[in-house]
């Protein structure tokens, strides 16, 4: 019986995790306005603390062709230290392999 519990706690755990994968959905490629991803990293931006604890962050290539740790990584900056005029590009990670710190490091 017990096991079944922690089984069961283990399945759901994994679940959440998968759910939230993709941290949320920002306009992606060429043609993504930055006016829509500030809106949206605004309203968020919130939710980033129980994201990355339940999801680790999957890295994302900007417009400025720099990776960042996510989603929550580039709405922060966006949001908070007033980045300007870059949106998501690609999932994964730039291709000229420039990475943003983040911010606790």
């Amino acid at each position: 019986m017990k096991g079944t519990f922690l089984n069961t706690v283990l399945v759901l755990a994994i679940s959440l995790g998968v759910a939230f994968a993709a941290e949320f959905p920002l306009p992606t490629g060429k043609g993504a306005s930055f006016k829509e991803t500030k809106a949206i990293c605004t309203n968020y931006i919130r939710k980033c603390w129980f994201i990355s604890y339940i999801s680790p962050s999957r890295y994302l290539c900007g417009s400025d062709k720099v990776t960042y740790n996510g989603e929550c990584d580039l709405c922060y900056r966006i949001v908070y230290e007033k980045l300007k005029n870059v949106t998501k590009l690609h999932n994964g990670p730039c291709k000229n392999k420039s990475h943003h710190s983040s911010p606790a490091e």
